[in-house]
């Protein structure tokens, strides 16, 4: 999630749309239901606009599928060894509008897949400066990395140095890599 803004208040809007959301899925609402409440909760809670994105992986450990749902958030990328493929939509983020509008995709992942899941703060770095927005996906096409953490420093890295060493934005990147359970038990014995 990324809260409206920048620094505390954006932090604290981000935070407690996450909990309240892993919460309401946890005690099993559908998550049609669990955004509908949300984006309720977001709109009586304040007098003042508050707004956030959300993101959200959903993936089903036994077949490999992911859905992502995504309400005004970041695209999503899924690397495939030297394959990226950028998973976006466009809808406003919850908080503003009655109804939610959400953009689902679902995805097969395989052994090896790599998921780069962020916001607005890192795909819009140095945009305005270097007009280049789908600088994302050239870099993970240049990465040959598989470690999730050399994965989201190499874009968070890259991400200040396009706003010259300036943060204009919260800057989240959540990196992902799917290892097969099933593939790892074959070669143990």
């Amino acid at each position: 999630s990324d809260g409206m803004g920048s620094g505390d208040k954006a932090r604290e809007e981000s935070r407690s749309t996450v909990k309240l959301i892993e919460d309401l899925l946890e005690i099993g609402f559908s998550r049609d239901l669990t955004f509908k409440t949300v984006n309720t909760v977001m709109q009586l809670r304040s007098c003042e606009e508050t707004f956030a994105t959300v993101d959200l992986a959903l993936v089903d450990l036994i077949d490999g599928d992911v859905e992502i749902c995504k309400i005004g958030a970041a695209p999503t990328f899924l690397k495939r060894g030297k394959q990226v493929k950028e998973l976006s939509g466009s809808s406003l983020p919850l908080g503003i509008l009655a109804d939610v509008e959400m953009v689902t995709k679902v995805e097969k992942l395989v052994d090896g897949d790599i998921l780069v899941m962020l916001t607005d703060g890192i795909s819009e770095a140095g945009v305005k400066i270097n007009n280049s927005p789908n600088w994302v996906k050239k870099k993970l096409l240049g990465i040959n990395h598989c470690h999730p953490q050399i994965i989201a420093d190499s874009l968070l890295e890259e991400a200040c140095l396009r706003d010259k060493k300036r943060v204009l934005d919260d800057m989240t990147v959540i990196v992902c890599k799917i290892v097969s359970l099933h593939n790892s038990m074959e070669t143990m014995n």
